[in-house]
């Protein structure tokens, strides 16, 4: 397994003979995110660092950050939109 060691102490682990290490990181901060390890709000390593630590391509880093930013986005826009539904709706 491949582990991110010098990013801001973020553990993530990587199978090492992964065909694909975009699932393999998307997986990785999916888990890190919901056992506790990356608490909403904290920061993730740059991509550069990220990438050289477990070494993947830098644009498979950046591909990841995208996809889980624009989800994230898209959760708060639909909690909004609850919020201001339910709002009105009272």
């Amino acid at each position: 397994m491949k582990r991110a060691s010098a990013a801001d102490g973020l553990d993530l682990y990587l199978p090492a003979s992964t065909t694909r290490p975009a699932h393999a990181l998307e997986t990785a901060l999916r888990a890190a995110v919901v056992d506790g390890r990356l608490p909403a709000g904290t920061r993730l390593p740059a991509s550069r660092a990220l990438a050289t630590d477990l070494g993947i391509a830098r644009s498979t880093v950046s591909e990841i950050y995208s996809r889980l930013a624009a989800e994230e986005r898209t959760l708060a826009l639909a909690l909004a939109a609850d919020a201001l539904a339910n709002g009105l709706s009272s």
